[in-house]
């Protein structure tokens, strides 16, 4: 009697190692018949979603600030402190939850780091590399989708010691938040929608 092999019924895919601006990342997928099957895939490294042009200590080179939306890499060194990027959220979360803003609070996670591009691949640079002797620059933040300048924002940054910071807004213009820093990693931007609507006088003439 001739049993029919079952074949290969796989599962949704798991991210095993998340991809990041310098490495790729990894995820598989296991079949429900036979566990010892497995597929892996590489995840591509990720690509800055968008940039402006900043100088850098070295002018034979054009640095760029970079983001990436809704992705939190833990700095360099924090490992211990801040072992993956949940950690990291759940840090600035709460420090979000201690500011000032009241009512209902959105809150966008954002990774800014700086580099340059090199045969249309973008290079990053350490902070060590780039904010050297106390150097900073101002950076503007992009508004999260549905907020504008008419809103009321808070920005933390964790630092590279692991310290998380209350940035100052120097400035709101039309497009995102101006801020000064000596350092990029990741960020959190929370907000407090504000409605300008015009309303109903009380007391209408």
């Amino acid at each position: 009697e001739v049993i029919e092999a079952k074949g290969h019924v796989y599962g949704e895919w798991k991210v095993v190692k998340e991809a990041s601006y310098t490495e790729e990342g990894s995820k598989k997928r296991v079949c429900e018949n036979d566990e010892s099957h497995v597929e892996t895939e590489t995840i591509a490294k990720l690509v800055p979603t968008a940039t402006e042009k900043t100088e850098g200590p070295d002018d034979t080179k054009e640095y760029v600030v970079a983001y990436q939306e809704g992705v939190v890499m833990v700095p360099a060194g924090l490992e211990n402190e801040y072992p993956n990027q949940q950690a990291v959220k759940d840090a600035l979360k709460a420090k979000v939850e201690n500011g000032d803003l009241e009512g209902e609070v959105n809150l966008v996670f954002r990774e800014v780091t700086v580099g340059y591009y090199e045969n249309g691949a973008f290079v990053p640079v350490s902070n060590s590399e780039f904010f050297e002797n106390g150097r900073t620059i101002d950076i503007l933040l992009k508004y999260p989708e549905g907020a504008d300048e008419n809103d009321k924002f808070e920005v933390y940054h964790l630092r590279d010691d692991g310290v998380i910071e209350k940035c100052v807004i120097k400035d709101k213009t039309d497009e995102g938040l101006v801020i000064e820093v000596g350092s990029l990693s990741p960020f959190a931007i929370a907000y407090e929608s504000v409605d300008n609507a015009p309303g109903w006088p009380s007391n209408p003439g």
